[in-house]
């Protein structure tokens, strides 16, 4: 993953069909991993921030088409407190 510079979390998070309103419907890391076509909530958020700290790549964030004001404000605190500082976040609202 060396080559890339930016993570999106698009498809890592299955962000396209999401069902996910509350924070308290997302994906937590105890979950586990994503396996595909059996976890349609994708990986959790504390993951994308993990592999985005791990390879020193930017975070490129999907959020779902049904998240709530709390849902974003949670995250984007989550995203603040764990990215590292050196590294740049950017938002989409779902896949546009």
């Amino acid at each position: 993953m060396e080559r890339y510079s930016t993570i999106r979390t698009m498809d890592f998070t299955f962000t396209n069909g999401s069902e996910q309103e509350k924070w308290s419907d997302r994906k937590r890391p105890t979950d586990g991993l994503p396996k595909k076509g059996r976890n349609i909530n994708g990986a959790s958020w504390e993951y994308c921030v993990e592999l985005a700290n791990t390879v020193k790549a930017d975070l490129w964030i999907n959020i779902p088409y049904l998240a709530d004001k709390e849902y974003i404000r949670n995250l984007a605190i989550l995203i603040k407190n764990q990215l590292s500082p050196d590294l740049n976040v950017y938002f989409e609202y779902s896949n546009e």
